[in-house]
């Protein structure tokens, strides 16, 4: 057995591996397995008779880990055999080449253990790696002997015991955050097969619309980001928390922020990459919530202004279809052409509030459809009358959801009803629908 020594603080080493987020500790195990060219990756957790997740094991069919890789990985801090690879030997992008993310089993488990075959040559061989929480820079490398079914390459990774229960890791929410981390990958490379808890992620089955926008230039305060791109992909149902996930590489997902962009009705991720975030993740601060780095703080401050603008014009043109429905059923409160521009513009503003009935509001679609032009009818008179009463309205007669009312809230804000309506008498010029929602 060979003892190897990481030459590092264990405090050093508590901080570089902790985050808090499950989904995301759990990841790089994956991205691991992806790393080493493998083509099926298997999440699995073990259950006890309660159903409750005592351990958790990432099984894939990768090249495996070579003693000398082991040697290079383990007994170095910050190193990894990745560092001097462009592309893996299956001619993928790379995730992580800093040898720190086998170190985030220390958020999830007291242990974690890698039994892995690889070959040598033409002969197959097998070790076992053996790290404890309480000792992150202590590792037992030794050598296994070949079971009768130990025919192929490939590293199982077990986690146990788990510091603390992790049944969140078997809900929905957590199953739609890790779909999200690698849809892109797996849209990039179809043929790679990841399963999570025994389903198998397939976001081609589940993407609604996708959209890239172009690479721009981006001027920060003491830098220059080049090659920005953004990839927005809206989901069929939800996709766990909306989040903005950050890459040095189409693809590879190093990093995740709250997008905190007001797009109703829309379940949504979007996906940002630039040279400049693997320059951030390598430096372990992507891993800090609340990153005051005034550079890093412009090019997301960018990000969302791009999404906003994006789901703007998602939301026109989603408002339309559903003003149309509503004409060709004979409930919409107004008829032919605008008579004149203050109609008009009341018309604008009216389908905002129609398309967050129409959208949130259970009650408001099984009624029947003389329900419906009555109580459109009464909201167009509140917007004629009182329009900032709308907003009591949305909230007492048509009960949206809390997140829908802040949602929605969020854009009256903006629509500021009272001064377009009030503009309006005083024949200013037209409004753009899209600057408006």
């Amino acid at each position: 057995m060979t003892i190897l020594q990481l030459k590092a603080q264990q405090d050093a080493l508590q901080k570089a591996a902790m985050t808090r987020d499950p989904v995301r500790a759990l990841a790089e195990f994956v991205w691991n397995a992806l790393d080493a060219d493998a083509s099926e990756v298997y999440v699995e957790f073990d259950r006890n008779s309660l159903g409750g997740i005592e351990g958790i094991a990432v099984r894939d069919n990768g090249s495996g880990i070579t003693s000398e890789r082991a040697n290079i990985d383990f007994d170095n801090w910050g190193g990894s055999w990745k560092r001097t690879r462009v592309r893996t030997d299956g001619n993928r992008a790379f995730h992580g080449k800093e040898g720190q993310g086998r170190l985030r089993f220390f958020s999830l488990a007291e242990r974690a253990l890698w039994t892995s075959i690889y070959a040598d040559g033409d002969t197959l061989k097998k070790l076992t790696i053996k790290i404890a929480a309480g000792a992150l820079g202590h590792a037992e490398v030794e050598p296994a002997d070949l079971l009768p079914q130990d025919n192929q390459t490939g590293t199982v990774v077990q986690l146990r015991p788990l510091k603390s229960p992790l049944n969140i890791l078997g809900g929905e929410e957590a199953r739609n955050d890790f779909s999200a981390i690698f849809a892109p990958y797996i849209l990039q490379y179809p043929t790679i097969a990841i399963f999570y808890d025994g389903a198998r992620i397939d976001p081609s089955s589940t993407i609604l619309q996708a959209q890239e926008f172009p690479a721009r230039t981006i001027i920060c305060p003491n830098r220059t980001v080049r090659d920005l791109s953004i990839k927005v992909i809206e989901w069929k149902q939800s996709a766990g928390a909306r989040k903005i996930h950050f890459g040095g590489e189409t693809g590879v997902v190093l990093g995740a922020l709250p997008a905190n962009v007001t797009a109703p009705g829309y379940e949504f991720s979007a996906y940002a990459y630039a040279p400049f975030f693997q320059e951030i993740a390598d430096a372990n601060l992507l891993e800090f919530d609340g990153l005051t780095d005034p550079d890093f703080g412009h090019v997301v401050e960018h990000i969302r202004e791009e999404l906003s603008d994006y789901f703007r014009g998602r939301q026109a043109e989603k408002s339309g279809e559903l003003i149309q429905q509503l004409k060709d059923d004979g409930v919409y409160p107004y008829e032919g052409d605008p008579k004149d521009e203050v109609e008009k513009r009341e018309r604008q503003v009216l389908d905002i509030a129609i398309h967050a009935v129409t959208s949130y509001s259970r009650d408001f679609k099984k009624a029947e459809n003389g329900l419906k032009k009555m109580t459109l009818g009464l909201l167009r008179e509140a917007l004629r009358h009182n329009p900032e009463a709308i907003h009591n309205i949305l909230h007492h007669v048509f009960n949206l959801p809390k997140n829908r009312q802040d949602e929605f809230s969020n854009l009256l804000q903006k629509t500021n009803l009272g001064n377009i309506i009030s503009a309006s008498t005083l024949g200013s010029g037209p409004i753009d629908v899209r600057r408006t929602i």
